[in-house]
């Protein structure tokens, strides 16, 4: 599992994102490598919200 946090306009947590994947589909290095930018873009475009 890899999770991010969201944060608010005070930089405090107040949410998670994550994925899960099954490890002899998906690598760790894959993982890494291509879920947590994407989780991060997002869970950046949510604390922008807040």
């Amino acid at each position: 599992m890899i999770a991010v946090g969201v944060l608010d306009s005070h930089g405090e947590a107040i949410a998670a994102l994550s994925v899960n994947a099954n490890s002899p589909r998906v690598s760790g290095e894959k993982a890494f490598s291509e879920f947590l930018p994407a989780l991060q873009e997002h869970a950046d475009r949510i604390s922008r919200l807040t």
